[in-house]
């Protein structure tokens, strides 16, 4: 109606000012031998309303296009909206845990996206897949995991889209660690880009992988690796990389590379017990019985864990009493007097009177060896002890061919 008022409006200025100018100007047209008069008013008059009829026009079919173009930029914003909603409702179903409602929704996503072109196109196109393989792996529906993970990747990415498909890929990583499959997530870890590559999250994936895959050596390099970073609070990481260093020494099968891993070991890795145990352990293992100077080297490595004893777990003692049983023979009587002055400060300790039940056993004082063996029995130790200080004093009776005490001893083991 605006116009309308406009239109009424420049008529009635076009009368007034007809009515009140001077009308005696005239403007002569001569067309084909004839001669027209018109008042100089009306021409202006005309011209005026001529002007603003050219500018009307112009204003309604500018108007007519914006419109046009508004509703065509509405229609795409609405589509593009519905799309979004799609893929966040995806999104937020797979949160929740309803893995079949998500898929669902992201496939109608992947759907709509085909049909339509926006400015974060696909980066919406790898979520909604990323939705769908998510949603596959918790369904254990593996085939189409692998089936939406190409697509995933197979997407021309820019800017967004890429940052979401190296989210993607490590994503792809903890499902074949979930899944078990090593060669898979071997194959996923080496296919990462190498910028990627270097990230903590990455380094968390190559650790349970090592551990999965039973290779210690691998996993104490991404412990460090991970250690720089900060990633385990306290003591956490010190008592990881010793347990895994631990490992790797046992897994050793000769004595160059034995001697070789240990001495790659950092400072706060060997100061480790079981460390030290299963390097002392491993050396008696591939050698043969130490002389006296290489049994006093090997002990030089066990004197912290003696002078702690007390504080050890159950099985780092019975794995100490086994390596000092092995190196006694070659360690002078000192060791045997260092031993029983141990178990006479604390004679109420099972392991010691074991461990001094074994030093006299290995210098064939078998009386005595029987009574701390007897003593370890009533001590409060694990059964396991007991049970092998049972089968020692079967043994001792049975070489004073004591039958009958051997039946005994041998049915105290069986029940212990």
């Amino acid at each position: 109606m605006k116009w309308l008022f406009s239109l009424v409006t420049w008529i009635v200025l076009a009368v007034l000012a007809a009515w009140f100018l001077d009308n005696a100007a005239m403007v002569s047209v001569f067309a084909n031998g004839m001669r027209i008069d018109f008042s100089l008013n009306l021409l202006v008059v005309s011209a005026i309303l001529a002007t603003w009829l050219i500018l009307t026009i112009y204003r309604v079919r500018h108007g007519f296009g914006r419109a046009l173009r508004e509703a065509r930029t509405s229609r795409v914003r609405q589509a593009e909206s519905r799309v979004l909603g799609l893929v966040l409702e995806a999104l937020s179903l797979q949160l929740a845990g309803r893995h079949g409602r998500a898929q669902t929704a992201a496939k109608h996503a992947i759907e709509r996206l085909t049909d339509v072109t926006m400015a974060d196109q696909s980066t919406l196109l790898i979520l909604a897949h990323w939705v769908c393989a998510e949603s596959a792996q918790a369904m254990r529906q593996s085939d189409q995991v692998q089936a939406h993970l190409d697509a995933a990747l197979a997407v021309a990415a820019k800017d967004t889209g890429v940052i979401a498909q190296e989210g993607v890929r490590l994503r792809s990583i903890r499902w074949g660690l979930e899944a078990r499959d090593v060669m898979l997530t071997r194959e996923r870890l080496q296919a990462l880009p190498k910028a990627v590559s270097r990230r903590v999250q990455v380094w968390r994936s190559k650790l349970d992988l090592a551990l999965l895959d039973d290779q210690p050596e691998q996993a104490l390099e991404a412990v460090r690796t991970l250690n720089k970073h900060g990633v385990f609070a306290g003591d956490t990481s010190v008592s990881l990389q010793r347990s895994l260093a631990a490992r790797v020494l046992n897994a050793t099968t000769d004595l160059g590379t034995l001697n070789a891993v240990w001495k790659a070991l950092p400072e706060a890795e060997r100061l480790g017990y079981d460390v030290a145990l299963t390097w002392v352990a491993k050396r008696l293992t591939l050698t043969d019985a130490p002389d006296a100077s290489a049994a006093q080297a090997l002990i030089a490595h066990l004197q912290p864990l003696w002078e702690d004893f007390a504080h050890l777990s159950e099985p780092q003692q019975l794995r100490f009493v086994g390596c000092l049983e092995q190196l006694l023979p070659a360690l002078p009587q000192a060791w045997l007097n260092h031993i029983e002055a141990a178990q006479r400060e604390h004679p109420a300790d099972g392991m010691l009177q074991f461990l001094a039940a074994k030093a006299y056993l290995q210098r064939e004082l078998l009386g005595k060896a029987k009574t701390m063996f007897l003593a370890v029995t009533v001590a409060g130790v694990s059964n396991a002890i007991k049970r092998q200080a049972w089968i020692e004093i079967a043994q001792l009776e049975a070489s004073r061919d004591d039958h009958d005490a051997a039946q005994a001893a041998w049915r105290s083991a069986a029940l212990a």
